[in-house]
C-alpha cells in the first residue's frame, strides 16, 4: 500500500511537471518571433538596476517581483548607465530604452529575459498544481494545468516581462492556500497563504482587490466548525490570519530590500516627488490613506508611489472615452459588461465550454471541505477583482488585466475530472474512469 501511494505521488509530480513543460513549449512555438512589448525595456532595465544598485527609483509604477526576475536573468555584461536625477517620465523612458537598445544587445537581452520568465512562470505553475492537488485532488489539478497550457493569452504572456501573468498565477496560489487554510486551520497553510499573498502584492498593485475578497472569505470561515473549545479555536484562527497578514507584509518589504526609501542612501529620486504624486489624487480616501501609510512608513515608499500612480491612471483617469463592443460604439464610461466581454472574446470557445461544464457539474459532485472552501475563496477573490475592474478606467489593458479571471476559469475547468479524484472531491460513478488516483491525508 505504501509503495502504491508513493508511486501515485511520483506519478502526480511527473504529470504536473510535464504539463508545466508543455505550457512552456507551446508558448515557445507561439511566441518565438515576437518582439518586445512596450513595457519590457522598463522592467528589464529597472530590475537589473534594482539588483545591482539597490535603488528603486526607476519604474516605481509597478511592484518589483517580475522586474527582479528579469534583472536576475541578465548576464554580468549587461550594461547600465549611472543613475541620474529624474525630472519627468519622458526622460526616464529615454534612459531605459537607450540603455537597452543602444548600450546592449537587445535581442540577446530579450532571449535571456524570456528564459528567466519561462522558468519563473513554470515554477509558479508547478506550485499551483501542487496546491490544487491538495485542495481538489490530482485529476482536478491536472485539468486546471492543461487548461492553462492550452489557453493562448496565458501562453502569450509566459515569456513576457509584464506584471499581469505573475499576478494571475500568484492569485491562484493565494486562492488555493487560503482555501486549505479555511478548511484545515493548520499553521503550514497560514504560512503558505502569507507568502502567496505577499507575492501577489509584489506582482501588481491591482492585487489588492482580489486579496480583499480572499480576506473576506477567510474572515467568514473563522466562524465555522469551531468545535467544543470555541473561544480557543476562534482566537487561534484569527492568530493564524494575523500571522499570514504579517508574513505577506514582510514578503512585500523583502522585495524592496526591507528599506522604506527608494535609494540605499535614504533618497527618493523618482521622476515626480512623492508629495506631488499624492496631491494629484482626487479621491479623498485614497489620497489620505496613501499619505497616512507614507507618513508612518507602513509600506515602502516606491510601492506607495506606484499605488498612487495606479489609482490616478487606472481608477480616476486615463480611461478610454470610446468603446466598441459587440458591434456597438459606447461613449464615456465603459458599459458594465466590458470585462466579461473581454474574457469571452479572448478565451477559446472550447475552453470556455469546459469551464462552464465544470461549473454545471459542481452541484452533482460531492465536494469535501478543502474543495468547498477553495471554491468559496475563488468566488470571493474573483468577484472582488472583477468589481474592481468594472469600476476602473483601465479598459486599455484588455485581457491582460483580467488574467486572474482566466485562472479562475481554469480552476473551474478542472472539475470534469478524467481521473478518479483523491480526497479533495468525489465524482458520481459515471465520471469515474479506471486510471491512477491520488490520495493525501488532511
Amino acid at each position: 500500500m505504501a509503495r502504491s501511494s508513493s508511486q501515485q505521488r511520483w506519478l502526480g509530480i511527473t504529470l504536473i511537471l510535464a504539463l508545466a513543460a508543455l505550457a512552456v513549449f507551446r508558448s515557445h512555438l507561439g511566441t518565438r518571433l515576437d518582439g518586445y512589448t512596450v513595457d519590457e525595456p522598463w522592467h528589464i532595465v529597472a530590475g537589473a538596476s534594482y539588483l545591482r544598485t539597490g535603488d528603486f527609483r526607476l519604474n516605481p509604477e509597478h511592484p518589483p517581483l517580475v522586474k527582479l526576475v528579469a534583472g536576475a536573468a541578465m548576464p554580468d555584461d549587461f550594461s547600465l548607465r549611472p543613475l541620474a536625477p529624474l525630472v519627468e517620465k519622458t526622460q526616464e523612458r529615454e534612459l531605459v530604452e537607450e540603455t537597452l537598445y543602444f548600450d546592449n544587445d537587445s535581442a540577446a537581452a530579450q532571449q535571456d529575459a524570456r528564459r528567466g520568465l519561462w522558468l519563473f512562470h513554470a515554477l509558479l505553475l508547478v506550485l499551483l498544481g501542487g496546491v490544487l492537488w491538495q485542495a481538489f485532488g490530482l485529476a482536478w489539478s491536472l485539468g486546471t494545468l492543461a487548461f492553462l497550457a492550452l489557453e493562448p493569452s496565458i501562453g502569450a504572456h509566459l515569456p513576457v516581462v509584464m506584471t499581469d501573468l505573475p499576478l494571475a498565477l500568484c492569485f491562484g496560489l493565494a486562492v488555493g492556500c487560503a482555501g486549505l487554510l479555511a478548511s484545515r486551520w493548520q499553521w503550514r497553510w497560514a504560512l503558505a497563504c502569507g507568502v502567496a499573498v505577499g507575492l501577489c502584492l509584489g506582482a501588481k498593485h491591482s492585487a489588492l482587490a482580489g486579496i480583499a475578497g480572499i480576506a473576506g472569505v477567510l474572515a467568514v470561515a473563522t466562524f465555522f466548525g469551531l468545535g467544543e473549545q470555541r473561544r480557543v479555536a476562534f482566537a487561534r484562527r484569527w492568530g493564524q490570519l494575523g500571522i499570514a497578514a504579517l508574513l505577506a507584509w514582510v514578503v512585500l518589504w523583502g522585495q524592496y530590500g526591507f528599506r522604506f526609501h527608494a535609494g540605499p542612501d535614504g533618497s527618493d529620486a523618482f521622476n515626480r516627488p512623492m508629495p506631488d504624486k499624492i496631491a494629484d489624487l482626487n479621491i479623498p480616501h485614497w489620497r489620505e490613506g496613501i499619505a497616512f501609510a507614507d507618513r508612518h512608513h507602513l509600506l515602502p515608499r516606491a510601492y506607495l508611489w506606484g499605488l498612487a500612480d495606479t489609482v490616478r491612471a487606472g481608477i480616476e483617469g486615463r480611461g478610454q472615452s470610446s468603446h466598441w463592443l459587440w458591434g456597438v460604439k459606447y461613449k464615456g464610461k465603459a458599459p458594465w459588461f466590458t470585462w466579461p466581454s473581454f474574457v469571452l472574446a479572448k478565451v477559446p470557445l472550447a475552453l470556455t465550454a469546459l469551464s462552464l461544464l465544470g461549473l454545471l457539474l459542481l452541484p452533482t459532485t460531492r465536494l469535501e471541505a478543502p474543495a468547498r472552501w477553495t471554491l468559496a475563496v475563488l468566488l470571493g477573490g474573483s468577484a472582488a477583482h472583477l468589481l474592481a475592474l468594472m469600476g476602473s478606467q483601465g479598459t486599455y489593458g484588455g485581457i491582460r488585466h483580467a488574467l486572474p479571471l482566466v485562472v479562475a476559469l481554469a480552476i473551474l475547468a478542472g472539475a470534469p475530472r478524467w481521473l478518479p479524484p483523491g480526497n479533495g472531491a468525489h465524482a458520481s460513478p459515471a465520471w469515474r474512469w479506471r486510471c491512477c488516483s491520488s490520495r493525501h491525508s488532511a
